[in-house]
């Protein structure tokens, strides 16, 4: 009867092909002939089914690697339960080539995972550089907004202080005019009066008298109480200017004469006046020249502001076109981040589950020991 011994060496050999009896070499097998002298020679998916669940993960590792071509896959698939189910010690060349061939593209997968990991990485630290920038490009824009909208404004209250200092300009320039207006009036009005007396005096005084004729009361009548006539003269002026100068007496020549002499002095009196009213005509006038260039100066100067409030206002409006074109892009970055970073996390998770997985189930038996074997019963 074999030994225990015996026994698992036996059952750790490869198991012949029906048509090819495989002879026991010292030297290393190729991979080729350990899938060949295999009797599971079957699809991939035939062998993970056949296969136990501890090394499913590796076999569905395998399976991913897309830079080996199919039968290259196949064959690792192949030789994993065998190779990794026997211990170390006991495997032939061919099984021990198959678990450093496992080994390397376990590693390979690993690198790989590694290496997406690493640039997945670089990428979403690109974009958070990016992110910072348009941060501190969105802070820029904020406080140059600011700085705009407080120079609209202001702007805006030089604009209203203008406008009310022309306002009130107008108003001193329409109180002016007023004044004006009313301050002629005087002077028209001792204008005409002497105007009226003198051609009176001329017309219908002096004329009439010089063609020895009596004045004309009619035209007189109605300024005979203006001219300080003695009450008594007043009295005998209608009778004294109905006569002619061959029907007058010394009285009615007493009268004529005062009569001529009242209209000078009312005439003289009213120059007088009027010399006293022309100056003050004249600087009402002056003080509506001067409103007037003021309200000038006072309009010129809220045009200027009312530019600058219009310059104002369109660099606020670009200001915040400029802010608003910052936010967006900030914002347009959100979902690339998140993208990234969830791709950063994904691949993380996969390395992780790979090497909990696959990877630590292929270490595990990889250098697997035989079981001890049992002290033999008394007497066996």
């Amino acid at each position: 009867m074999a030994s225990k011994g015996n026994k698992r060496a036996t059952s750790a050999a490869p198991p012949a092909p029906a048509t090819k009896k495989v002879k026991a070499s010292p030297k290393k097998s190729s991979l080729k002939e350990a899938v060949q002298a295999s009797p599971k020679k079957a699809t991939a998916k035939k062998i993970v089914e056949a296969t136990p669940s501890v090394f499913a993960g590796i076999i569905t590792a395998l399976e991913t690697v897309e830079h080996l071509p199919e039968r290259c896959r196949e064959m690792l698939v192949a030789l994993v339960e065998p190779s990794l189910s026997t211990p170390k010690t006991e495997r032939h060349a061919s099984q021990t080539l198959g678990v450093a061939m496992i080994e390397e593209t376990l590693q390979e997968i690993k690198a790989k995972q590694t290496q997406a990991i690493e640039q997945a990485q670089k990428e979403l630290s690109v974009l958070e550089q990016s992110k910072e920038s348009r941060a501190a490009s969105v802070s820029e824009a904020q406080a140059d907004f600011a700085s705009k909208e407080e120079t609209e404004k202001a702007k805006q209250s030089a604009r209203d202080e203008a406008d009310n200092v022309v306002k009130e300009a107008e108003a001193t320039l329409a109180d002016a005019k007023a004044v004006e207006v009313e301050g002629k009036k005087p002077l028209a009005k001792l204008e005409a009066e002497k105007a009226t007396l003198a051609k009176i005096s001329e017309e219908h005084v002096k004329l009439p008298m010089d063609a020895n004729e009596g004045p004309h009361y009619s035209e007189l009548e109605p300024h005979i109480a203006s001219l300080g006539l003695d009450e008594s003269l007043a009295i005998a002026l209608p009778s004294s200017c109905a006569k002619t100068k061959e029907q007058r007496g010394g009285f009615d020549d007493v009268v004529l004469e005062q009569l001529v002499k009242a209209l000078a002095d009312k005439i003289a009196s009213l120059a007088s006046a009027i010399e006293v009213e022309v100056p003050k005509v004249e600087e009402q006038k002056a003080a509506v020249s001067s409103a007037e260039v003021a309200l000038e100066g006072k309009a010129t100067s809220a045009n200027a502001t009312a530019a600058e409030l219009e310059a104002a206002t369109a660099a606020r409006l670009e200001s915040s076109a400029s802010l608003s074109m910052a936010t967006q892009e900030l914002e347009a970055l959100a979902p690339s981040i998140q993208e990234a970073t969830a791709k950063v996390e994904e691949l993380s998770s996969v390395l992780k589950a790979f090497e909990a997985g696959a990877l630590a189930t292929f270490q595990s038996y990889q250098n697997k020991a035989a079981p001890m074997e049992e002290a033999a019963p008394a007497g066996a």
